[in-house]
């Protein structure tokens, strides 16, 4: 969906922690016969380090940061905004976190340590 979107005119932002995983999805969805996956071309994204993603964020009119959330997958991030909204990535809730899954639950421990007060998960209600 990505690439499709990118297709239609969308901004892709490509963070540094994810750049790596682009390849492995593109193998991954490769052998997937009914899946329409369109391969992301990287070379018109908007490359952006996490650690300025606050600067990149007021240049467009948005207080907050995006901060890594691995868990699901290594590559999650997660959009937190200033006013408390925090956007979760691949980052399954914390209820359905099975009691071992520590880089899920050190995640969310980051993502608490912000005045959050509505969450939009990109997994479950």
């Amino acid at each position: 969906m990505t690439q499709e979107l990118k297709n239609l005119g969308i901004k892709h932002i490509l963070l540094d922690v994810q750049v790596d995983f682009i390849p492995q999805m593109t193998e991954f969805f490769a052998g997937k016969k009914n899946y329409p996956y369109v391969p992301i071309s990287t070379n018109d994204s908007i490359n952006l380090q996490v650690g300025k993603s606050r600067t990149f964020l007021a240049e467009i009119g948005l207080q907050g940061e995006i901060i890594h959330t691995p868990g699901h997958s290594d590559d999650s991030v997660s959009l937190i905004l200033d006013e408390g909204y925090a956007f979760t990535g691949d980052l399954h809730p914390a209820f359905m976190l099975p009691e071992d899954d520590v880089t899920s639950r050190a995640s969310w421990d980051t993502i608490r340590r912000h005045k959050i007060k509505t969450i939009f998960p990109g997994h479950g209600k």
